[in-house]
């Protein structure tokens, strides 16, 4: 029996679509006001270095067991009790390691933003181990429940501490709320995934693995995350080591970041159910090419949807998060929406070449995307700063494609045709001209011109079928 693969994903999308801008506009950006770009720059500077290092949270074991899962649902306790116990010696390895490195680089200027930030990465990554088992077992309500359940309960906290207190230590405050939040998910999604493990152990064989076998295995996707979270986290602790006015410019670094990145918890997700079910089919399956032609036309559209608000009207965008800032904040926030249209299927073709296990071609793409990252940022960072490495971003997202376009050679033929650059080129100019029409026409504010736009394209994009993805095994809720 099948089902389309759009229900779960889009239906997961459209509750982090929710959730995630309400954290972002609501909570992210209201603590940067109140606490001023620079006291904010020096805390983005710490929660970009407690993220470059979180790969060791997970050394591959997500990746690891939601191939396992998606070739072997009935894995028994002992195979995942091994699993969770190596997670919590990662920690204190990446505890241990992250708090060293801010010391040895003289970031460690409030230890205690830094002790929170890291346990916060530790619970997310708990969470993150329990919803990458759901997402295997297709157990998509779960799934789509803990990717917002800690977002809703830190976000019911801060929006009522943000009322309620005055003078509020708001840094701390949103750190505290996290935890909270994530606290209790982490207790919920570990009792959901006991019962059900005790449900499979009446059925299941005993599936051994050594810690040795583990990490032999997970060791290619242990090194293709960290080079890929290298060079996506490096440029806020760059320009904290490279930039006179550090502080001042990661704040507004941080602006734009924090938007691109919630923009980049779409193809995220979708990649994320992507993986397990395309491992099983094979990549060069018929279902297989199907699933990923049409994840990568779904990442595609996203980019094109942004496209006129990203060249015609950035700086009313991003006047309507931050009101009126320096010229450059704008800019930087072109160039990071600009490398969001490229990131989107970036992202799609990763995952295809992950679950076509060339996971080491995976990790030696994003080892030279690494690379060019920290050279362009020491050239580029002290001379413009967070615009210097906006267009880091962008140069190595635009580098790794085009490599990962290269490597796809032998099936991108059949991913990628005449007709469906043609198809693609009439949307553009619709997206266009349905935008040019709204903005020149209707003499509203620019928000409602934006949501009039979303509403207008969406529509059409739905009564033309023009998302039809239709290959995904029967959900299990």
């Amino acid at each position: 029996m099948k089902t389309a693969i759009l229900r779960p994903v889009l239906l997961l999308i459209g509750l982090n679509v929710i959730i995630k801008p309400l954290w972002i506009v609501g909570i992210d950006r209201q603590v940067q006001l109140l606490e001023g770009p620079e006291i904010y720059g020096r805390f983005f500077a710490l929660f970009q270095l407690s993220l470059m290092f979180h790969v060791i949270l997970d050394a591959g074991i997500q990746t690891f067991l939601s191939q396992q899962k998606g070739k072997n649902t009935a894995l028994n306790s002992d195979f995942i009790y091994r699993l969770g116990i190596t997670k919590i010696i990662l920690s204190f390895i990446y505890f241990g390691l992250s708090m060293a490195l801010a010391f040895v680089l003289g970031l460690l200027y409030k230890p205690d933003w830094m002790t929170k930030l890291l346990f916060i990465q530790i619970l997310h990554s708990a969470i993150l181990f329990c919803r990458t088992y759901f997402a295997a077992e297709l157990r998509y309500s779960l799934d789509r429940l803990f990717s917002i359940l800690d977002k809703a309960l830190s976000l019911g906290i801060m929006g009522v501490a943000l009322l309620v207190i005055r003078d509020i230590n708001a840094i701390d405050t949103m750190l505290n709320a996290q935890l909270i939040g994530l606290g209790i998910s982490v207790l919920l999604a570990l009792s959901f995934l006991g019962t059900r493990q005790r449900q499979l152990d009446k059925t299941s064989r005993s599936t051994p693995i050594t810690y040795y076998a583990l990490f032999q295995r997970a060791l290619p996707f242990t090194l293709m995350v960290l080079f890929m979270t290298l060079y996506q986290r490096a440029d806020g602790v760059m320009i904290a080591l490279l930039h006179k006015e550090a502080s001042f410019q990661n704040g507004l670094y941080a602006m734009s970041f924090r938007l691109y990145d919630a923009l980049n918890v779409v193809p995220f997700l979708a990649t994320s159910l992507l993986l397990p079910t395309l491992a099983k089919r094979g990549v060069k399956s018929i279902e297989g090419l199907s699933i990923s032609r049409e994840i990568l036309r779904f990442a595609t559209t996203l980019s094109v949807l942004i496209f006129p608000l990203i060249f015609w009207a950035y700086d009313d965008l991003f006047s309507l998060f931050y009101g009126d800032q320096v010229v450059v904040a704008k800019e930087v926030f072109e160039v990071m929406m600009i490398c969001f249209m490229v990131a989107a299927p970036m992202a799609v073709l990763g995952t295809i070449l992950t679950a076509a296990e060339k996971v080491w071609t995976v990790s030696l793409v994003a080892l030279s995307g690494c690379i060019l990252n920290v050279v362009c940022n020491a050239l580029f960072i002290p001379y413009y700063g967070a615009l210097g490495a906006s267009w880091t971003t962008l140069a190595t997202a635009l580098f790794i494609t085009t490599l990962y376009l290269w490597h796809l050679r032998s099936i991108i033929g059949q991913l990628l045709s005449w007709k469906l650059a043609t198809q693609y080129t009439g949307l553009v100019v619709i997206c266009g001209v349905s935008y040019a029409l709204i903005n020149q026409l209707l003499p509203v504010e620019f928000l409602f011109k934006v949501i009039l736009y979303l509403i207008v394209t969406s529509t059409i994009i739905v009564s033309t079928k023009w998302l039809q993805i239709s290959i995904l095994p029967a959900t299990r809720n």
